[in-house]
């Protein structure tokens, strides 16, 4: 509870990756973490639709964003490299892809071609750890489809921030 209070607890401006955040602060603050290898808790999502999981995703996105906005250029690099990745693969890299159609002739589009490249690799990463074919490849191709809702929620943050709104829960049930 000292540590808790120590570092103002939770910190109430956030949608999402309260936890995350406070450990940072924690830490930055010379305390530490550790983690008892052991179920705590069951967090039942009940996410039923696509659309639901879409909005968490942007949810995701949004949080790795503020975290990396708040604590990006600590040593701990707090979510630099999601955020990183989710512009590159949800943004960057398809808009180049399409956005240069007129110069290539057409001829870009085939660099879309390393999604389902990284969805098999991922898959078989999964699949190597121990998770059945079936299910490494959903869990891979949702993970890398997860970076067009992420991009959407990094994008969000940004503008409200630099609008100076305060941001709202995406909910997702």
């Amino acid at each position: 509870a000292s540590a808790f209070k120590a570092v103002d607890g939770f910190n109430a401006a956030l949608i999402a990756g309260e936890e995350p955040e406070l450990c940072v602060r924690l830490r930055k603050s010379g305390w530490k973490i550790f983690r008892i290898d052991g179920e705590m808790t069951h967090h039942d999502a009940k996410m039923t639709h696509f659309s639901q999981w879409w909005k968490r995703m942007v949810r995701a996105g949004h949080a790795y964003a503020e975290g990396s906005w708040l604590h990006g250029a600590t040593p701990e690099r707090h979510w630099v490299k999601e955020s990183r990745n989710i512009w590159l693969w949800g943004f960057i890299f398809p808009a180049t892809a399409i956005g240069t159609v007129p110069l290539s002739g057409g001829w870009s589009l085939l660099m879309l071609l390393i999604y389902p490249i990284l969805t098999a690799k991922a898959c078989y990463s999964f699949y190597r750890q121990g998770t059945s074919l079936r299910h490494a490849a959903l869990y891979a191709y949702f993970c890398i489809l997860s970076k067009l809702p992420g991009v959407i929620g990094q994008f969000r943050f940004h503008v409200n921030r630099l609008l100076s709104q305060q941001s709202t829960l995406i909910e997702y049930k």
